[in-house]
């Protein structure tokens, strides 16, 4: 991760976790902490649960502690009347990993403006609604569409998002990049992994050198083919990586140190 600040996103669903939801969030907490993304979740059973443990384990496991990577917003045990789940604790969280929210509007607040980027498992009626404010904020979110079941409601959150893609896009991303969402995880998240990199990359680490010769539209094909695999924010152009009035050595430079 760069020296700024750290980008968290925010990862929700049910509160009834299948044990292939459970797969499902435990590599998602493992691939936060390998991709250097910090956690925002609630204080539910399910996915909240899943994801917690295994993105603190993750951690455990390289030494580090989460406290500065790690965020619960918890309703508290309001979350036994307001909120699906069974009734039992979720994940306990340490105090200074906590975010009060007095009830489910001020938790939506919390989570949604603290976030950077949403992943969604599954989730409740107030899914949809989650999904939009998270848009509305010039944040991407990315509702998994093979969740199916009950309280699978990313999958009708999915669909929703592609039925008004034209009014209502996700932001950082192309609609056939957001259809990827649908691919089979063959190994780790999958293509989850690539959009939350994509999107949420603080400098390009994807670099692309040629000669002054080339044709300058043939490597422009070559970038625009691989904005689209990584993502805009991860590939490197010179003619139009570099800022005006940009120092053109320090900016190859940094653009090579990032890639590294």
């Amino acid at each position: 991760m760069s020296k700024s600040r750290r980008k968290f996103v925010l990862v929700i669903g049910t509160g009834w976790a299948t044990p292939a939801r459970r797969r499902v969030a435990r590599m998602i907490g493992a691939t936060l902490v390998d991709c250097g993304f910090g956690l925002l979740t609630g204080n539910s059973t399910g996915i909240d649960y899943w994801v917690s443990d295994a993105f603190c384990a993750a951690l455990r496991e390289r030494g580090e502690s989460p406290q500065d990577t790690f965020r619960q917003v918890s309703l508290g045990w309001t979350r036994l009347f307001r909120r699906g789940g069974l009734p039992l604790p979720g994940y306990a969280a340490t105090a200074e990993c906590r975010v009060p929210a007095a009830d489910v509007e001020a938790w939506k607040r919390e989570a949604i403006g603290r976030c950077d980027a949403a992943v969604m498992v599954g989730g409740g009626r107030g899914a949809l609604d989650i999904a939009r404010r998270v848009i509305e904020q010039g944040k991407p979110v990315f509702p998994l569409p093979f969740m199916g079941g009950l309280t699978g409601n990313s999958d009708y959150v999915f669909q929703e998002i592609l039925k008004t893609w034209d009014g209502h896009p996700v932001p950082g991303v192309s609609r056939s990049q957001f259809l990827r969402l649908a691919e089979p995880w063959v190994s780790g998240t999958g293509q989850l992994r690539n959009l939350l990199r994509g999107t949420l990359a603080e400098t390009p680490d994807v670099f692309i050198s040629y000669r002054r010769s080339d044709a300058p539209a043939a490597a422009g094909r070559v970038a625009n083919d691989l904005a689209e695999h990584f993502g805009a924010r991860r590939v490197f152009l010179d003619v139009s990586g570099i800022a005006p009035s940009s120092a053109w050595d320090e900016s190859i430079e940094g653009a090579l140190r990032a890639c590294a």
